[in-house]
């Protein structure tokens, strides 16, 4: 098996980016989800603190990219390693998804769900053929 951290990588988190909020910074979603992965304030709270950034205050990681990233790949890592645990396996891209979507429903997602985890799926394939185009054919200045 990989290590979990070796899974979740920026092609990942941009994927996730684009499906959760199409990368605003600053979405609301219905149920108080914030950032563009999303993340329950309640949930982020509990990472700011498992990371020990005890200092950070919603305003610092909510609309910075890179911290709001952070704390969604530390949610996630911990959400891929104990599927790892449970199911001796890695999981497929649109398990990853569905890891961060809808975790309790990763074996027996609903139809719709499924939709959205394989657009994830292409969305992480098309990066990957992109980023491997453009370290074959590196562009001269």
């Amino acid at each position: 098996m990989t290590n979990a951290i070796a899974i979740i990588t920026a092609i990942h988190l941009a994927a996730l980016s684009q499906m959760e909020s199409g990368d605003r910074d600053a979405a609301v979603g219905s149920s108080g989800e914030i950032t563009r992965y999303q993340i329950m304030p309640r949930e982020a709270r509990r990472e700011i603190c498992a990371q020990g950034l005890t200092e950070v205050l919603p305003a610092d990681w909510s609309l910075n990219p890179d911290m709001s990233a952070r704390i969604a790949r530390g949610l996630w890592l911990k959400r891929v390693e104990t599927f790892q645990y449970a199911h001796r396996r890695n999981p497929t891209t649109q398990e990853l998804y569905l890891l961060w979507h809808r975790p309790g429903r990763v074996l027996n997602p609903h139809p719709r769900e499924l939709e959205r985890a394989q657009r994830f799926e292409n969305l992480v394939q098309e990066a990957m053929k992109t980023n491997q185009s453009e370290n074959l054919c590196p562009k001269h200045p």
